[in-house]
């Protein structure tokens, strides 16, 4: 099997990389658990102050007393609104939301870091076997050629012209 292993192009250690790498099941499962750092990172955004602002600005039909004496004079009954608001908030106690809200992200993150080694060696397993599974076949074939070639010496061997040998009987 050594002359099998000196002919492959390259190392197992470098077909496992490879494989694991490339796998789009393991880049599946690498990305879910980047979303699932994301999320940690949105538990933890509740302990941050927040600011909400709010704008708002457009045309409003009003159909009342004021409305309907105003278009006597020439106005309409359609105004234009504008509105605004800007509100800053800090949490002070929410009952162990943010806490426990935080803890289950990050449970979630450990969770998700072991499907991904999970996959990995799953993969590295599958690629150790395919590799395996090439050098024997290439340790069979060579195997095969050996055997080849000692039946065409035997071969040769019988088909050389033998010299007559004195046939006796045997009564």
């Amino acid at each position: 099997m050594a002359a099998a292993g000196t002919a492959s192009a390259i190392s197992l250690k470098d077909a496992v990389s490879l494989a694991i790498s490339t796998n789009p099941d393991v880049g599946v499962v690498a990305n879910d658990r980047r979303a699932i750092d994301q999320e940690l990172r949105q538990g933890r955004a509740l302990y941050y102050p927040q600011i909400d602002l709010r704008i708002a600005t457009g045309g409003e039909f009003s159909n009342n007393a004021t409305t309907q004496e105003d278009t006597h004079h020439g106005n309409d009954m359609t105004l234009w609104r504008k509105e605004g608001s800007l509100t800053l908030s800090q949490l002070i106690f929410d009952g162990y939301f943010a806490d426990s809200e935080v803890e289950r992200q990050t449970s979630r993150v450990k969770s998700a870091a072991h499907r991904v080694q999970e996959s990995a060696e799953f993969t590295g397993l599958d690629a150790v076997e395919a590799y395996l599974e090439v050098l024997r076949h290439r340790e069979r074939v060579h195997n095969a050629e050996a055997d080849v070639s000692i039946h065409r010496q035997r071969l040769q061997q019988f088909a050389r012209p033998r010299p007559a040998w004195p046939m006796r009987s045997l009564r």
